[in-house]
């Protein structure tokens, strides 16, 4: 694979965002991140308050997303190398890449953004925890949505330059350290020559490892030009990567976004 042929499929730059986004948030994958396993909503007050929450967003939320892709060093047991930055330690990622045999990765983020913690806040701060709740939970749903469609997004760039790029895998998840988040945020903002590229808004990364916006999500798709290896491990089941067996809101089946 040329680095041309890649540059040419996938440059660093912000991402589009479907301008129905608040619509594409399914009833079940919002419903579970309030707390409702089996992903229906009750009735009655909680469907005004998730209704409530969706049209708020609709209105008032800018959400953004941003990719660059980056160069891999030679994979060494559990060590990722960049070849121009940071040396992740993950054990599970190193065996994602080199199943495919990738040669570079693109990092994304996408975020619902910082409008939510803001409104969020304001209404603990006038004691409507519920609608605080609910409309934090909404970004957080967004933001779920907005990962997937937006590896979507990059899997087809990939394929218009004739590569392969396989599922995200994010710092926090199984065998990957949720402090690499740091270094992450910081590979997206840093271009090859050093620059510092602005985001389409507001990003901050603790020492911890959390997220500011909270509802924002890192992740890292492996490149390559065997389209065939990526192509399986899209096929996987998207909770088959995690050992948390008994999380409440593992997912019981998947459909891919509904591109643009």
């Amino acid at each position: 694979m040329s680095g041309t042929t890649a540059s040419a499929a996938l440059r660093a730059g912000a991402l589009p965002v479907p301008a129905d986004l608040a619509r594409r948030v399914t009833e079940e994958s919002y419903a579970r991140l309030l707390g409702y396993p089996d992903g229906r909503l009750p009735g009655g007050r909680v469907a005004a308050l998730a209704d409530r929450s969706r049209r708020w967003f609709a209105r008032h939320a800018a959400p953004w997303s941003f990719a660059r892709p980056l160069v891999l060093g030679r994979i060494a047991g559990a060590r990722v190398p960049l070849a121009d930055g940071p040396t992740f330690t993950s054990r599970r990622l190193a065996e994602r890449l080199g199943e495919i045999a990738a040669d570079r990765l693109v990092a994304a983020v996408v975020t619902a953004g910082s409008e939510v913690d803001v409104a969020s806040a304001r209404l603990w701060r006038e004691d409507r925890p519920d609608e605080a709740y609910f409309l934090d939970r909404f970004g957080a749903a967004v933001a779920v949505h907005l990962g997937a469609w937006t590896g979507e997004h990059l899997r087809a760039l990939a394929a218009a330059g004739g590569l392969g790029l396989a599922p995200g895998y994010s710092p926090g998840y199984d065998a990957w350290p949720l402090g690499d988040q740091v270094e992450l945020a910081g590979c997206l903002t840093r271009s090859r020559a050093g620059d510092r590229d602005p985001l389409p808004g507001p990003l901050r990364v603790l020492d911890s490892g959390m997220i500011e916006p909270r509802s924002s999500l890192l992740a890292v798709f492996g490149v390559t030009a065997d389209r065939a290896a990526s192509e399986r491990q899209w096929r996987r089941h998207k909770c088959s990567w995690c050992s948390l067996a008994r999380c409440a809101l593992r997912a019981t089946g998947w459909r891919r976004p509904s591109p643009p």
